[in-house]
């Protein structure tokens, strides 16, 4: 296992493990294996993690720090925090054009001009929003009520009432999102 960290803005670090790639989706044991030692290696005690009654993650007894976590292929990221945060990783895939149309609303149709044969965009997109989504737990019932304004390589711009800046990093095979409130 590969760990390595991401400063962002607003005093939050992304620590990422990349697992061995068995070709296809990394069996929950070795995920939570990853979860664990980001954790630790952070600093601080992965014996503390819980989740919330919704699923939230946070560690018992850091009140002041927000975290966030999300996996996919043999990728594991972990957002920390003193703010709100939502994180996301992707792979960039064709298979993310498939469900873009059921999560993007007429607005942002119109608002952002999206190739239906462009992996790349198409997953910065389900990134974007599901970052936002994750960011803003149960408040939001669905995906499709984060409505992104603006999205470009770098950042993409929620609008209210789940105003969000995501920052976006691509990570050569995949993609990383990271939400703050705006």
């Amino acid at each position: 296992m590969c760990i390595e960290t991401i400063p962002f803005p607003l005093q939050t670090t992304v620590w990422i493990a990349t697992l061995e790639d068995v070709g296809g989706r990394v069996p929950l044991a070795k995920q939570r294996d990853a979860v664990r030692k980001l954790i630790d290696a952070a600093g601080y005690d992965p014996e503390k993690l819980r989740h919330t009654s919704e699923g939230s993650p946070f560690l018992d007894d850091c009140n002041s720090l927000y975290i966030s976590i999300s996996h996919c292929r043999n990728r594991v990221a972990i957002a920390f925090s003193p703010s709100p945060v939502g994180i996301d990783i992707e792979a960039v895939s064709p298979r993310t054009l498939r469900v873009i149309e059921r999560i993007m609303t007429e607005n942002e149709r119109v608002a952002i001009s999206l190739n239906v044969s462009d992996a790349n965009r198409a997953t910065r997109l389900w990134c974007a929003k599901e970052s936002a989504f994750k960011l803003y737990g149960t408040q939001a019932k669905t995906i499709t009520e984060i409505a992104l304004m603006s999205l470009n390589d770098n950042e993409a711009i929620t609008a209210s009432p789940f105003s969000s800046r995501i920052l976006l990093k691509s990570l050569n095979t995949h993609l990383l999102a990271v939400a703050h409130r705006s």
